[in-house]
């Protein structure tokens, strides 16, 4: 369960329903915590009881698809249902020839990806070539943020994981 990506249907002290994202998650017998990776509160290490997530999930989508599936269902009287934030899986890649970059940026377009311009707070992945700048990936790696190669990339599109070369 450590350093894992967690997506749960979440019920807090207010009775506020909500799907949460965290990565880098770790636990012990009461509490979950984890860096979130929902607009807004992006970075930031929340922490949750275990005793009130309602359930886990593999995808952000799928959760939210639950939370839409039972929100009928809940008593309003007692909980309340938390608008769902959107979440984005924002790429920045450097160092390519332009052919190549259109390219990649192009499969990440369509595989659900936003491209950034740039490296920023929001970066889940930061795809580097031959001619990457030492400062940027130095600022993405102090930032928390992903780091793989042209091929490590394209094995995470086919694949869905990357933490094993190829």
């Amino acid at each position: 369960m450590e350093g894992k990506v967690f997506y749960f249907i979440y019920i807090n002290s207010r009775n506020a329903i909500s799907v949460q994202a965290i990565a880098n998650g770790s636990h012990n017998e009461t509490y979950i915590q984890g860096v979130s990776l929902l607009d807004g509160e992006q970075g930031k290490i929340k922490t949750f009881r275990k005793d009130r997530v309602i359930n886990f999930f593999d995808s952000y989508e799928e959760a939210s698809r639950e939370l839409a599936d039972i929100a009928d269902k809940i008593d309003s009287s007692i909980y309340t249902l938390k608008p769902l934030k959107p979440s984005s899986f924002d790429i920045h890649f450097t160092g390519f020839k332009k052919d190549t970059k259109l390219e990649l940026e192009d499969l990440a377009v369509k595989s659900g990806m936003v491209i950034r311009k740039s490296v920023t707070k929001s970066l889940k992945l930061l795809c580097y070539g031959y001619n990457a700048s030492q400062k940027k990936m130095d600022t993405a790696r102090g930032m928390g943020i992903i780091i793989l190669n042209e091929a490590l990339f394209r094995q995470f599109l086919e694949t869905g994981d990357f933490t094993e070369s190829l």
